[in-house]
């Protein structure tokens, strides 16, 4: 307002990125909505400025806003927010706002699980940072493609897009960026079943954020070590780490990041065999899941109540779950929930004695590349427990399927199972 009314939107512009990156830093997420927010509407209303110059700056601050809102786990209000910043400010034509716009808006497809959108967006972002006043930008646009390259399978992509944007983060001395590599390449890690390195990195992020005073990013890492924990079974270990993500996202208000750990403590929960505690912390995830639109995150949810439902034998309702999981998975193209969902449907089809076709599932699984570590581990230890009810020779041809088969066939099958 005050920079409106003094007429000193000069001063405004250069304070943005400073005050952006505050906001992000501290977790005053809802601060920054609310200020950005009126901001806008106070340019909006204001008599002093041409009309050139206030869209630019409206298309700005609604970024900015839009940054934020997705951060608070709103992410349909924040692509509308960013659709209008966009049409603002492709009229002005300045390449570095066009640049973190589409970024932005690449970031909330990327959490709405629309991929291909998401790396277009990020595509088209990257094509905008040429010059070297741009590597803050190019960094981040790299962050966000090895985000998505992992998230659908590609993982020499994904590293290569995380340690370019690292070896650019070091360069400019942005500290709180390499944390983010170094989470970012945690999970990578950990996925690929690494818990050496993938431990080493998030405890330097963790480390880093904390010395920053970065409470989102701390929580992050929190996360992603109880991850480690969970698929190393040590579940009080796992359970603590969660509640300890849990409290500092609650204290920020971050929906998508308060699901996620509810899900996890859900996840350890059932492993711990406390089937109303998990269901209860599954329920409610999946509840806020929907609400803000998080939709790899809900068919994980219903993943996980599915495997609550089938563990206390209602195999009805673990059907339910399951066919709607997969339903998402396959909407979204998300090859790694897909592998996910497919282990636990394999884990029903046992328990119904349909052995061969979940032992052929399940060596499917655990041969395919892309397939996340904690999955594979998942299906190992069910395999290990099935071979043995067979006779040899039909165990050897079940994994001779499963060695054959395609993601597409096991996909078809599985679908077949889940018809009503």
């Amino acid at each position: 307002h005050w920079a409106v009314q003094h007429d000193r939107v000069a001063e405004l512009d250069r304070f943005l990125p400073g005050l952006t990156a505050f906001y992000e830093m501290r977790g005053f997420f809802q601060e920054a909505t609310q200020i950005f927010d009126e901001a806008a509407q106070a340019i909006a209303q204001a008599t002093n400025l041409i009309p050139r110059t206030s869209h630019n700056l409206i298309g700005r601050l609604l970024a900015r806003q839009a940054k934020f809102t997705a951060l608070l786990g709103e992410f349909n209000p924040a692509r509308q927010l960013l659709e209008r910043s966009l049409a603002l400010l492709r009229e002005g034509e300045i390449p570095g706002e066009l640049a973190f716009t589409l970024r932005e808006l690449g970031e909330v497809m990327y959490r709405l699980g629309e991929y291909e959108r998401a790396r277009q967006f990020a595509q088209e972002s990257l094509a905008l940072d040429r010059g070297p006043e741009d590597r803050y930008s190019l960094a981040l646009t790299l962050n966000l493609l090895g985000s998505i390259a992992r998230d659908t399978g590609n993982y020499v992509e994904s590293k290569k897009h995380f340690e370019e944007s690292g070896a650019l983060r070091e360069a400019m001395g942005d500290r709180q960026g390499v944390a983010k590599v170094f989470n970012n390449l945690g999970i990578l890690y950990t996925i690929q079943g690494d818990y050496v390195e993938a431990r080493r990195l998030l405890e330097r992020s963790l480390d880093l954020r904390r010395e920053l005073g970065d409470d989102y990013g701390a929580a992050l890492a929190l996360n992603n070590l109880g991850n480690i924990a969970t698929d190393l079974e040590d579940y009080p270990e796992a359970r603590r780490l969660y509640q300890a993500s849990l409290a500092i996202r609650r204290a920020i208000g971050d929906r998508f990041a308060i699901a996620l750990a509810m899900n996890n403590l859900g996840n350890v929960a059932l492993l711990q065999g406390d089937y109303l505690e998990a269901q209860q912390l599954c329920q409610e995830s999946l509840i806020t899941r929907r609400a803000i639109g998080d939709r790899r995150g809900v068919a994980g949810s219903l993943n996980s109540l599915g495997s609550i439902a089938s563990t206390q034998g209602d195999y009805q309702a673990a059907r339910a779950y399951y066919r709607e999981a997969l339903q998402i998975a396959l909407e979204i193209d998300a090859k790694q929930r897909q592998l996910e969902i497919l282990a636990e449907v394999a884990g029903l089809l046992a328990n119904e004695g349909q052995l061969e076709a979940s032992i052929e599932w399940l060596t499917f699984i655990v041969n395919d590349p892309i397939a996340e570590r904690e999955t594979i581990l998942k299906a190992q230890r069910r395999l290990h427990m099935l071979l043995p009810r067979l006779t040899p020779d039909a165990a050897r041809a079940a994994r001779a399927r499963g060695l054959a088969a395609h993601l597409t066939d096991i996909v078809a099958q599985a679908r077949a199972q889940l018809r009503e």
